[in-house]
């Protein structure tokens, strides 16, 4: 069982790497692989990064798709 320091979970060691799979561009291309209209990435959209660690993935994101 975790133990639980002011909601963060203490005894899991959080990673610090970037997950490009996450990324909206590589599952926009993962869906037109897939033989599915990917949305339009140059038009605003939402954008969530659950579970985001350190947040690298998240800045990333932020960095290069501003309208997200």
């Amino acid at each position: 069982m975790s133990t639980l320091d002011y909601g963060y979970v203490t005894d899991t060691v959080y990673t610090n790497q970037f997950y490009r799979e996450t990324t909206p561009s590589w599952m926009a291309t993962a869906a037109l692989l897939l033989g599915h209209r990917p949305p339009d990435l140059t038009r605003p959209f939402r954008y969530v990064d659950l579970d985001c660690a350190h947040g690298f993935t998240a800045i990333v994101t932020a960095a290069t798709c501003p309208h997200a």
